[in-house]
C-alpha cells in the first residue's frame, strides 16, 4: 500500500478527532495569544478574558480581542485557524446530515448506472463487485435496519429502502436509464416481479436516448425458470431488454467441481475404485453439490457415482428430495445420514470411508454459518491427518475465517 493510500486511510478514520484537535490547537494559540496581547497593551482584564474572548475567534469575530497592532503571533494564527476550523466543521457537519437526501438528488442524474435490489448476503458482494470494477451503483433494499446498509454508505453507495416491486421506487432509481439491473432478493416470485417491471419501464420511455438493459435475476426454483424462460420478454429481441436467470449455488457447484474434479487420480477403465462424495449439510448449496455432481459423473471404468448426505434432518431432506427428483437412484447411489456431523460416530465414519482404498473421497462442508463450517471441517482434518482427503468448504465471505482454511490447505470455494 503507497504513502498516499495510508494517509488517506489514516484521515478518513480519524478525522473527527483531527478536527477535536484542531479546534483545540486554535482555542490553546488564542488564549496564549490574548493574554500576551493584553500583557503588552497594559490593558486590565478579568480572570475569564483570555478564556472567552478566543471563542470569539471561532464566530469569526476578532474585533474584541483586536483593538490595537497584534504583539503575539499566537494570536494571529488563531484569528485564522479558528474561523477556518469553525467552517470546516460546519460544512462537514452539513453533509453528514444532508448525506442521503444529496445521493438520493444524484441520482437524478444517473445514467448507465447498476442497480441492485436486495442486500442480502449475495446482494452486497455483487455491490462490491460492481463497486471495484468502478461502476456507479444503487441499491434498494426492503429492510431499514439491515447492517448491510451502512456497509453500502461507508463506499458511497446510495442506498433505497422500500419495495423494490414498487414501481415509483424503481423509477427514483432510475431503472429505466441503468446498464444492469440485479434482482437478488430471498424470494423468487419477488425477483421474477422485479424484471417485470424493469422491462414494462423499459417499454416506456423513449429508446433512442438509452441503451441496452441487462436484466439478471436470481432463481432458486428450476421450474420457475422454465415458465419464465417461456414468457415473452425472454423471447422478444426487438427491444432494448436482455433478460438472464442465474443461480449462485449451481453456479458455484459447477466452478467447485470443474476447478476440483472427484476423479482427481485420472481413473482408467481397469480401475475398479469407486468415486465418493460426502456433502455435509444439506442446504440449497449441498443440494446444488449434488445435482451437479450427478450430471457430470460419468467415469471411465462406468461405475456409478456414490454420494453420502449428513444433515441434521436427513430423513426429512431425503424425502422433499426424492419427491423433486424421483429418477434420481438412476444416476448415482445416494444415502442420507441423519446426525450431527460433529457426532463422534460420524466422524469415525468419514475417517473409514477416507481410509478405505477402494474409494476416491471428497468431502464438502456446505454450510450457511461460516464458523459452523470452520468447527466442522478442523474436526475432519484432526482426524485424518495419516489419510487426508481433499475437503471443500463453501464460504460466504473469503476474509477472515478463510484464511485459517488457507493454513489447512482446505480446497475453498465461494457462495455469495
Amino acid at each position: 500500500m503507497g504513502k498516499k493510500n495510508i494517509l488517506k486511510r489514516f484521515i478518513k478514520e480519524y478525522h473527527w478527532l483531527i478536527i477535536g484537535l484542531l479546534w483545540i490547537i486554535a482555542f490553546v494559540l488564542g488564549y496564549i495569544g490574548a493574554r500576551k496581547q493584553f500583557i503588552v497593551t497594559g490593558e486590565e482584564r478579568s480572570f475569564w478574558d483570555p478564556f472567552y474572548r478566543p471563542l470569539q475567534l471561532f464566530l469569526l469575530d476578532d474585533s474584541m480581542v483586536v483593538l490595537r497592532p497584534i504583539a503575539a503571533w499566537e494570536l494571529e494564527v488563531a484569528r485564522f485557524l479558528a474561523p477556518a476550523v469553525a467552517t470546516y466543521t460546519a460544512l462537514v457537519a452539513l453533509l453528514v446530515l444532508f448525506r442521503d437526501q444529496i445521493k438520493i438528488f444524484r441520482l437524478r442524474f444517473f445514467r448507465n448506472h447498476t442497480v441492485i435490489c436486495g442486500l442480502g448476503q449475495k446482494g452486497l458482494q455483487f455491490v462490491k463487485d460492481f463497486n471495484d470494477h468502478g461502476d456507479q451503483v444503487v441499491v434498494i433494499e426492503l429492510d431499514e435496519d439491515n447492517d448491510e446498509i451502512s456497509s453500502c454508505r461507508e463506499l458511497g453507495i446510495p442506498v433505497l429502502t422500500g419495495d423494490a416491486t414498487d414501481e415509483l421506487l424503481l423509477r427514483k432509481a432510475r431503472i429505466h436509464c441503468a446498464r444492469y439491473v440485479v434482482a437478488i432478493t430471498g424470494d423468487d416470485g419477488t425477483n421474477i416481479e422485479i424484471a417485470m417491471l424493469t422491462h414494462r419501464l423499459v417499454e416506456k420511455r423513449k429508446a433512442s436516448l438509452f441503451g441496452v438493459i441487462q436484466c439478471f435475476v436470481h432463481i432458486v426454483d428450476f421450474k420457475l425458470c422454465t415458465l419464465l424462460g417461456r414468457h415473452r420478454i425472454f423471447t422478444n429481441t426487438e427491444d432494448a431488454f436482455e433478460i438472464s436467470v442465474f443461480n449462485v449455488y449451481e453456479d458455484s457447484a459447477r466452478v467447485m467441481l470443474k476447478e476440483h474434479p472427484l476423479d482427481r487420480d485420472d481413473i482408467s477403465t481397469e480401475d475398479r475404485r469407486d468415486i465418493h462424495l460426502i456433502v455435509a449439510g444439506f442446504g440449497q448449496m449441498g443440494e446444488s453439490i449434488v445435482l451437479q455432481a450427478a450430471r457430470i459423473a460419468h467415469f471411465a471404468n462406468g461405475n456409478k457415482l456414490s454420494i453420502t448426505v449428513i444433515d441434521k434432518i436427513a430423513d426429512e431432506k431425503s424425502k422433499s428430495f426424492y419427491g423433486r427428483y424421483p429418477q434420481f437412484d438412476k444416476a448415482c447411489e445416494i444415502s442420507f445420514l441423519n446426525g450431527d456431523i460433529e457426532d463422534i460416530e460420524i466422524l469415525d465414519k468419514i475417517c473409514h470411508w477416507a481410509n478405505d482404498k477402494k474409494n476416491i473421497t471428497t468431502a464438502a462442508v456446505t454450510f450457511d454459518n461460516d464458523a459452523q463450517s470452520l468447527s466442522c471441517v478442523l474436526n475432519i482434518t484432526s482426524r485424518l491427518l495419516d489419510h487426508p482427503i481433499p475437503i471443500a468448504v463453501r464460504l460466504a465471505d473469503d476474509n477472515g475465517l478463510g484464511l485459517l482454511l488457507d493454513n489447512i490447505r482446505l480446497l475453498e470455494f465461494g457462495c455469495y
